[in-house]
């Protein structure tokens, strides 16, 4: 999210940020598995000839006081960031990947294939 806009609590409260793991070929088929917390779960999306294996978060997980607290944390990163790995290990075991660094966020699906449209 941009710094320099104001965002409502509320607002923050309510959206949903689309965290990307990984990109591999169109054909990467991971099965749902768990994102970073237990009512989380990871899914693909396609476009312009590859996927993305992504997790859907509340916005509020990464902005606000509260994810400012949690982002202080080192435990609590470096445990999101080793399942990180661990779910690029899970894409990697059907081929190549092209890794993203961890806390790669976009707003939507939308922005996230507007950018893969640009790219390819």
């Amino acid at each position: 999210m941009n710094p320099h806009v104001e965002v409502k609590p509320h607002a923050i409260a309510e959206a949903t940020v689309v965290y990307v793991v990984c990109f591999g070929p169109e054909s990467l088929d991971v099965a749902p598995a768990a994102g970073f917390e237990p009512d989380q779960a990871t899914r693909i999306i396609r476009g312009s000839g590859l996927a993305a294996l992504v997790i859907d978060l509340p916005a509020s997980y990464l902005c606000g006081d509260e994810a400012t607290k949690r982002l202080e944390d080192l435990a609590w990163v470096t445990r999101r960031a080793l399942r990180h790995e661990e779910l690029m290990r899970i894409a990697m075991e059907q081929g190549p990947i092209l890794p993203m660094t961890f806390g790669t966020v976009f707003a939507s699906d939308a922005s996230l294939l507007r950018r893969l449209d640009e790219t390819s």
